[in-house]
Formats: C-alpha cells, structure tokens, sequence
C-alpha cells in the first residue's frame, strides 16, 4: 500500500498537470480566437496595397468599414486609416483626394481619442490646403476664360479691343504667378507625406 505522503505527491502532481493542459489549451484556443475573420481581411487588404494592387485592397477596406459585422472592430479602425492614406497615396494611380478627407474626417469623428489622431489631422490640413489651393485655380482659370470671350466678341474702336487684350495679358500674367506657387506648393507637400510614410 502506497503511503499518504507518496499518494498526496501523486495527486498533486496530477492536479498540477491537469492545470498545465488547461492553461496550455486555454492559451492556445485564445491566440486562435484573436486572429479573426476581419483580421484576416486586413491581412489581406494589406497584402494587396504592397502588391501595388490598389483598388482590390481599398475593396476590402471599405467591406471592413461598411459592413456591419466589423464596423466596431479594431480592424475597421485600421481599414477607416487605410481608406484615407490610400487615397492620397503617391504610387495609387487612382488617388482620390476627396475621398481621403472624407475618410480621414470620419476617422476624427470615429476615434477622436486614437493614437494616430495627430496623424490624422495633419493629412487632413494638407488635404484642406490642396483643396482651395485647387479652387482658386479653378475659379482663376475661369475668370481668364470669360475675359477672353469678352475680349473675342468685343466690337469696336482699336482703343477698346487694346484694353481688352491688355486685361487679358494681366489676367494671364497673373494666372501664371498663382500657377507656380501652386505647382511649388503640392510639390511642397507631397514632399511632406513622402517623408511622412518613411517615417511610418
């Protein structure tokens, strides 16, 4: 007959080996639950940006964002980054700025307290920049356009079509100058988010 002390080592020993293969399961049944579907996705996502294959993984981001199964999810968070840097993107052929700030501003919103929030906001003040930067060129350009047309349809006295054509030179001139601050403006900043990515 075994004595007490030998069968009190044995039970103890089988009760420290039953916690060890739960602890050991239990570990492993949580690193399997951890890397989820939508963790997956991103994997996925991510692995096609670095195959410079851009709309395929902005595809999968925005099911990500949208879908309503991992809208609240760590993952979505990511992809909702991904959808602005994306779209701004210098090698992205297809780069939508617009779209960019309409993520980047939905990110704000979403996660106001987020570690990348500085980030953020910083792609979203160039973004912003670019925009007006954008519409006074428009609206510049626009204003050269009518003045050529007035200046074509302008009947008249050799005076009267001199001073068209002289408004038309300063207009042009002028256009000219805003063009190049602009050009060197976003060569400025895509300066910037090049550095910014190499510092990612």
């Amino acid at each position: 007959m075994p004595s007490r002390t030998t069968a009190l080592v044995t039970s103890v020993l089988r009760f420290t080996v039953v916690l060890a293969c739960i602890t050991v399961c239990g570990c492993a049944a949580n690193r399997v639950a951890q890397y989820t579907y939508e963790r997956r996705l991103l994997a996925d996502a991510d692995e096609k940006f670095d195959q410079k294959r851009y709309a395929e993984a902005l595809k999968i981001y925005q099911e990500l964002v949208s879908s309503p199964s991992y809208s609240q999810t760590e993952a979505a968070k990511q992809a909702l980054f991904k959808i602005g840097y994306i779209n701004i993107y210098y090698d992205n052929p297809k780069a939508d700025p617009k779209a960019s700030l309409d993520a980047f501003n939905s990110y704000r919103v979403r996660y106001a307290d987020d570690k990348l929030i500085g980030e953020v906001n910083t792609y979203s003040k160039i973004l912003v920049v670019l925009k007006s930067f954008e519409e006074q060129y428009d609206e510049t350009t626009a204003r050269v356009k009518r003045l050529q047309y007035k200046s074509a349809a302008a009947t008249g006295s050799l005076d009267t079509l001199l001073e068209s054509i002289q408004r038309c030179s300063t207009e042009r001139d002028s256009l000219d100058l805003e063009k190049s601050a602009l050009l060197k403006k976003i060569s400025e900043l895509e300066q910037t988010i090049v550095k910014m990515e190499k510092t990612r």
